[in-house]
């Protein structure tokens, strides 16, 4: 037999009534009249926590009392103690003037009533009333305590502490019909015996069976049924102790779901064609016929059938018959004209579908083209490119070889697929050339361009100077020309023989080559012109000129908010700029160019630009936040556009009012705050800790950065694929910078050379003691009180100046090590949600998160460089080489200035965290990185 004794929560009915709590020499009272009854005393208890299941064996109830003088007062004739249920129990005993206990009950009495544990395990009450036997005078009765011992012998039946329930290994929700369920959990306890038998049935028949060790433990049964039924399958589980003893289950379900999702509908492709560009986006809506699981649905995109080849995006969460619009795609496969994509969906049961579509691109392209000129026994003449495009002269073939126009060439002089380019008789050519084309003309004295076909005007043709190209108009005396069609115009050029003239498209690097002689050209941003031209020296000289390196390219794309390409082009003739990235903030760019190029009228305020870099691709996306024109010394116009990087649609975005999370996972509030934005998360990183925190009125930037803040992480934009990590960061970029003594072996790309670096230590900003506070005002201000953190720091309580407690945490080796050295970290934005105690529990963790990773930063001497290295490279191979917030190797050894111009010796070698970067540009593509 086992018993429990149980205090008192509160009283009521006498003067005093509380202090029946504990024995303490502090009671209630009660008068009453001669030969009468006293008042009511009510007195409450909370659960007794008695075993679920157990017999009540007795019922004992003690009072502590006393009378105003001895042999008055009892617990019979009219009172006594009466609990919920059973009858009046009394005690004869006339009480004394000093304290006794009194007993009513007892281990075997069960006071005529039947009792479970169940009558004692929620909150009660026992009644008391104490008799005055005085024939004439009034007496009081004092009781300074009252407690009840429940005797008990607990249940030798097993029984479920737990009810059972189904986990799936494989993540889904439901069975599907290549998965089936893994385990049933549950928790089990028997007190008597060491094992227990469980059977599980399937509609009354048993499908598994086994045994089990006793005792309040979790359970897991493997559990596999290859004959579940489709749709819902109703199970229990039965607990044996094999003495008699049993217990079932409630009935759990288990819902299979064999039928593939059905195909998503309403797909499309954004922008359609994908023109000069591997990016795109898909748009679609995902749909279930079972609706099983329809919220747990995800989709993959793929470029093979089955899940093969490159998975471009994936697996995203979506919901049966919500449209979907995936990140942006960065598809490096995507080849000119038609290609086949794969949507895959699954549902909630693991079951696969696959939708095939097709993405149709108009691309740059390289092609080889073998002229066939006209002239008995002449040789063929091949153009090779190996980059852009190469349109051919000379000959019909030409038009069979079916050009693709670039960007903003027009391929074959003409805007469409293909064009007769060349001239194969003394007739001519006759082409048009449509908007936005270039089209450079060497004309030779026996040719011109016919001005009344040309009739172009301010509004259609722009007339440029080029030392690359040389053109007659009209007889006219020879002049360096380049036209760009804005609104689309018509060139004939006629000349006595076919060798009398030939057509350039640039700046794309095509060539018309007119003759007979047996040649190849191969042209490239990279690679010499080395092929001479019979008869045409100065043709190759031109293209020389134009394609020997020089270092490396950059142009900048332009497009509109909604990320289509502006009609004015790109930007060529870039003078230089840079860009710029820091964790936790917005990048930054700026571009120079001449003030005159066309193509800057579309560089307006809100405009995206792209930044590309020949030899490496894709490097920046910004937006236009400013353009200013501005006077060299030697009197050229340069416009300067600045701006910053495409996170500013983050900072456009707002969270508006009364956004709050309370005690939520890192993940789901990225994934909150960027729902709508056209931003995904990339990667979050997993942590234990929750989320506590409201924001009014902030933009998405700022709450995601503060959010990261809360555990001490950082924000970090993905700006080429419109995506966020947040994350503490921290991996090895693999990098290494050294100083010039360390010569890098040849190849070694991830080993660079430094031009200058600089020190700034900050032992000002030492502090090894925080008292963190959050929001609030005076008594109600949210501190560390109410946290149960307890790592990485000690939360330690102090007493204030005046008198008020504060709780305070510290760094115990930077204490040693510098001395105390106190600050208040206040956090106003941190708040309880509610003034519950978990809310406040949780505000208080928030805020003890907060002054832990501040105090983690602070507490020890911080070192910064400001360090310019050469030959970096942003992207290698497609992929992005260095982010801000990883590490690199800093190997340094000799002189150098710190903050105060002062030259310090240093010797370094360690792993340095990548705060922010600069990259600026020089005129000829040449770059610097700091």
């Amino acid at each position: 037999m086992a018993s429990k004794t149980v205090s008192p929560s509160g009283g009521s009915g006498w003067t005093n009534s509380g202090r029946v709590t504990a024995s303490d020499n502090s009671k209630a009272t009660n008068s009453s009249s001669a030969l009468s009854v006293g008042s009511t005393l009510t007195v409450s208890f909370a659960s007794a926590s008695i075993p679920s299941g157990s017999t009540i064996d007795g019922i004992e109830v003690i009072v502590e009392g006393a009378g105003s003088s001895t042999g008055w007062l009892s617990l019979d004739t009219g009172g006594g103690v009466t609990l919920p249920k059973g009858s009046r129990q009394t005690n004869s005993s006339l009480w004394t003037s000093a304290d006794v206990n009194y007993s009513v009950g007892g281990a075997s009495s069960l006071w005529g009533g039947s009792w479970a544990a169940s009558d004692f395990n929620s909150s009660w009450d026992l009644t008391l009333q104490v008799y005055n036997k005085h024939t004439s005078s009034a007496r009081t009765a004092s009781i300074d305590y009252v407690s009840v011992t429940i005797y008990y012998t607990e249940n030798t039946d097993p029984r479920f502490t737990t009810q059972p329930s189904v986990n799936h290994n494989s993540g889904y929700s439901h069975i599907g019909a290549n998965n089936t369920p893994a385990s049933v959990s549950f928790t089990s306890a028997d007190d008597e015996q060491s094992s227990l038998s469980y059977t599980v049935k399937k509609s009354g028949s048993t499908v598994k069976s086994g045994t089990v060790s006793t005792g309040a433990q979790s359970v897991s049964i493997a559990y596999n049924d290859s004959n579940l039924a489709d749709g819902s399958n109703s199970l229990t589980l039965t607990l044996d102790d094999g003495v008699g003893g049993t217990v079932t289950s409630s009935s759990f379900t288990l819902y299979r779901d064999t039928s593939a999702p059905t195909d998503p509908t309403s797909i499309s492709h954004s922008p359609n064609p994908v023109t000069n560009t591997k990016e795109y986006t898909l748009s679609f809506t995902p749909a279930d016929a079972t609706s099983t699981g329809a919220s747990q649905m995800r989709y993959e995109v793929w470029t093979g059938s089955g899940g093969s080849g490159t998975k471009l995006t994936g697996p995203t969460n979506c919901t049966s018959g919500t449209g979907v619009t995936t990140p942006t795609l960065s598809d490096s496969g995507l080849a000119n004209g038609s290609n086949t994509r794969y949507i895959r969906t699954r549902d909630g049961a693991g079951n696969w579908s696959e939708k095939s579509v097709t993405v149709t691109a108009l691309l740059k392209v390289a092609k080889e083209i073998t002229v066939d000129p006209a002239g008995a026994g002449a040789a063929a003449v091949t153009l090779k490119a190996a980059r852009r495009i190469v349109a051919g002269m000379d000959g019909a073939a030409v038009v069979a070889a079916n050009l693709t126009a670039a960007r903003l060439i027009a391929a074959g002089i003409d805007g469409s697929a293909a064009a007769e380019v060349g001239m194969s008789a003394a007739t001519g050519i006759s082409a048009t050339i449509y908007a936005g084309g270039w089209v450079g003309a060497r004309l030779l004295p026996a040719a011109f361009i016919n001005a009344d076909a040309l009739a172009w005007g301010t509004a259609n043709a722009v007339l440029r100077t080029t030392p690359l190209l040389t053109t007659e108009v009209n007889g006219a005396a020879g002049v360096d020309a380049l036209l760009r069609s804005t609104a689309g115009f018509a060139v004939t050029a006629t000349g006595a023989s076919e060798a009398s003239a030939w057509l350039a498209i640039v700046p794309e690097l095509a060539v018309g080559i007119a003759g007979t002689a047996t040649t190849t050209v191969e042209v490239s941003f990279r690679s010499d012109f080395t092929a001479s031209i019979a008869g045409h020296a100065e043709v190759a000289a031109a293209f020389q000129e134009y394609v020997t390196p020089g270092g490396y390219r950059l142009r900048a794309d332009l497009f509109d908010a909604s990320d289509v390409p502006l009609s004015s082009g790109p930007l060529w003739t870039i003078l230089g700029g840079d860009y710029a990235a820091s964790l936790d903030e917005v990048g930054t760019f700026t571009l120079a160019v001449p003030a005159h190029d066309p193509a800057a009228v579309g560089a307006i305020d809100g405009a995206r630009v792209r930044l590309y870099r020949d030899g490496e691709g894709l490097l920046f996306r910004g937006v236009i936040g400013a353009r200013e024109t501005v006077i060299t010394p030697d009197g050229n116009h340069v416009l300067t556009i600045s701006g910053d990087s495409l996170a500013r649609e983050l900072v456009h975005e707002n969270t508006l009012l009364g956004r709050a999370y309370g005690n939520v996972p890192m993940s789901s509030v990225v994934s909150d705050l960027l729902s709508g934005s056209g931003w995904t998360a990339q990667s979050v990183a997993a942590d234990a800790r929750n989320v506590t925190a409201q924001y009014d009125g902030a933009s998405i930037w700022q709450a995601l950065a503060h959010s990261a803040e809360l555990f001490g992480w950082h924000l970090r934009e993905r700006n080429l694929s419109r995506a966020v990590d947040v994350g503490p960061f921290g991996a090895s970029s693999g990098l290494v910078l050294r100083n010039v003594e360390h010569v890098r072996p040849v190849g070694d790309m991830s080993v660079l050379p430094i031009a200058r670096i600089q020190i700034t230590d900050r032992q000002d900003e030492l502090w090894n003691r925080i008292i963190p506070v959050g929001g609030g005002e005076g008594v109600n201000r949210l501190t560390l009180q109410y946290s149960d953190r307890v790592a990485p720091y000690t939360i330690q309580q102090a007493t204030g100046p005046g008198g008020e407690p504060y709780w305070h945490i510290e760094d115990a080796t930077s204490v040693a090590a510098h001395g105390a050295r106190t600050k208040v970290v206040t956090a106003k934005d941190i708040v309880p949600l509610s003034n519950s105690p978990a809310e406040i529990r949780d505000a208080a963790n928030a805020l003890y998160a907060t002054g832990a990773a501040w105090l983690g930063w602070h507490s020890a001497v911080q070192e910064s460089y400001q360090v310019d290295v050469l030959g970096l490279r942003h992207i290698v191979a497609g992929q992005v080489r260095v982010r801000v917030g990883d590490k690199v190797r800093l190997t340094y050894r000799g002189v150098v200035g710190d903050q105060h111009g002062r030259r310090v010796w240093r010797d370094i070698d360690r792993d340095v965290w990548l705060l922010g970067y600069k990259r600026e540009f020089n005129e000829d593509g040449s770059d610097r990185w700091t």
